[in-house]
């Protein structure tokens, strides 16, 4: 992962974290807030219903004052009280809105529909009739203000959560920035390193291959007790050029970095691959690999042949190398809409589910891998990744252990070099 994208998951993540702690502190804040109304409102009912209550028990003949102060504002305030006599015969109303359900004493305060509701049970205070039922009391109040309270406490958390969320994606975009620069920097002093490294041992390296390049010409001064010596110093000489070409071009590559346009040519893929197929017919009929292709003609990218070249023989070297005795492997090129499509498909060992995001890293390699064959470093997948980027294309793996693997390059089709 290169520090860029290290930077937004980072940013991402954070963002993602302060979201959820907002949104559970504004949750929590909602459900308080409107816990605490509907408990008032409650109350307010218990009491209005308990004092409703007092002017029909105090009757022995229930009869209800309705010119009394106290119940001049309920229609205001959207309370309505019902008072019913021991049969729940309807005795007065006073308020805004009347119900024609028969009283149902409730133990406390329901909602039906829109409305808070509680029915109480009115009886004699005194001692002669004592406990005898005088009748029942209703009192409901409309929740169209507390809705009203509630709709505006929604608008003003969300718009602090809103804003609170713009705050923190700020200052979590600085504290990312400050967090990832030491890794960039670190990244950069290792990239300079490795370059630099692969540069300087190149000289070395190349005296060394043409010293055993010259002995290796005159095999009559060679001591047969070294010739199998100085084999191994030439492959060995060998797989380091090629490891430190490998490190000299991925520490020159960005893979979020586009080759300039003027860095492109016009490219023909269809007789690339052919070539590039016919190049490694030797190594795949070496192991008795039938190494076929399918391919489309006027398949046109943009892009710099040279690196076109490794990326594709990278991947055709793999299925080379993974694919055991008697397999097969497919090159195919087709195109798929404005895009075009290359696969390269064999019946190799395979890849694991849970190394498939993996594969593309530089020095990574699947335990099987490396039991089957241990000449490769784990760059050849990265420089292809690197590639396909830098050509704005994209690749992808499908793989099975013991069935094969098919890797898949997209590339934009161009059709300003068609026309």
């Amino acid at each position: 992962m290169n520090s860029k994208a290290l930077r937004y998951r980072l940013f991402g993540t954070y963002l993602a974290i302060m979201a959820v702690l907002l949104g559970a502190f504004a949750g929590v804040t909602y459900w308080l807030f409107a816990r605490s109304l509907y408990w008032d409102l409650d109350q307010q009912l218990t009491a209005m219903a308990r004092i409703a209550a007092l002017s029909l028990g105090k009757q022995k003949h229930p009869q209800i004052d309705l010119n009394d102060d106290i119940w001049d504002d309920l229609e205001i305030r959207g309370v309505t009280l019902e008072w019913f006599d021991a049969n729940g015969k309807p005795l007065a109303t006073q308020g805004r809105r009347r119900s024609s359900l028969p009283p149902q004493v409730s133990d406390s305060v329901q909602q039906i529909g829109q409305l808070r509701q509680l029915t109480i049970a009115v009886r004699s205070p005194d001692i002669q009739r004592a406990g005898q039922l005088q009748g029942y009391v209703r009192v409901s109040k409309s929740l169209r203000t507390v809705d009203e309270l509630l709709e505006k406490w929604r608008w003003r958390l969300s718009l602090g959560l809103l804003t609170e969320l713009g705050l923190c994606g700020l200052g979590g975009y600085w504290l990312t920035r400050q967090t990832v620069q030491p890794i960039e920097q670190s990244l950069m002093r290792v990239k300079w390193f490795t370059a630099n490294a692969s540069h300087e041992l190149r000289s070395p390296l190349t005296v060394i291959k043409s010293n055993i390049g010259l002995i290796l010409n005159h095999p009559e001064r060679i001591h047969a007790a070294d010739k199998k010596r100085i084999a191994a110093i030439a492959w060995a000489a060998d797989q380091m050029t090629n490891l430190i070409e490998d490190l000299l071009f991925l520490a020159r590559s960005d893979q979020t970095q586009q080759i300039p346009h003027s860095a492109k040519a016009p490219l023909d893929l269809e007789p690339t691959l052919k070539s590039l197929v016919e190049s490694f017919e030797p190594q795949a009929q070496a192991k008795e690999i039938l190494l076929t292709s399918d391919l489309t003609s006027g398949l046109y990218v943009l892009g710099d042949i040279a690196h076109i070249n490794r990326l594709f023989s990278n991947l055709i070297g793999n299925a080379i190398q993974y694919t055991p005795k008697g397999g097969r492997i497919w090159v195919t090129a087709r195109t798929q809409g404005t895009q075009i499509q290359v696969d390269v498909r064999d019946t190799g060992i395979g890849i694991a589910t849970e190394d498939r995001d993996r594969i593309f890293d530089p020095f990574w390699q699947a335990d099987e891998a490396r039991s089957y064959h241990s000449s490769g470093y784990g760059l050849g997948l990265a420089i292809a990744k690197t590639i396909t980027t830098q050509h704005s294309g994209k690749i992808y793996v499908n793989s099975e252990l013991g069935q094969g693997t098919t890797f898949t390059v997209v590339f934009p089709l161009s059709f300003s070099v068609m026309s």
